[in-house]
């Protein structure tokens, strides 16, 4: 079986699981979080699942103009353990992200397709 999907490769490499991409992927994203209270914190055996404050943010951007998006900016904070549930997370999050103008064509294609307005622009 390897040797004829092998063989399918070489004779129609587009086709075959993608391998080889018509156009490349660019870009980079950057994560962080970082624990900044927890209510044990002074406890002599820390509890391994501990009730706190946890902060994380993300920046992303992408080279490759056929990219869907442009730039990624996140942040947010999360609670651990509310009312003694030490499984359950809350959060709240903010996130920007700017549309490529490749995506914002394809949007605007796909409405006039469907019958929506042309003179709207995304």
């Amino acid at each position: 079986m390897l040797d004829r999907a092998l063989a399918v490769f070489l004779l129609e490499p587009a086709s075959c699981w993608n391998w080889m991409p018509i156009y490349g992927r660019a870009g980079a994203e950057f994560r962080s979080q970082q624990l900044i209270w927890r209510r044990d914190h002074r406890h002599p055996v820390p509890s391994p699942l501990p009730e706190g404050i946890n902060a994380f943010g993300a920046l992303g951007f992408a080279a490759d103009p056929a990219a869907p998006f442009k730039a990624l900016a996140e942040g947010g904070f999360s609670y651990h353990g509310l009312f003694k549930r030490t499984l359950d997370r809350e959060q709240i999050k903010f996130s920007y992200v700017r549309a490529s103008k490749h995506q914002m064509l394809y949007q605007q294609q796909t409405r006039i397709q469907n019958g929506g307005d042309p003179r709207l622009s995304s």
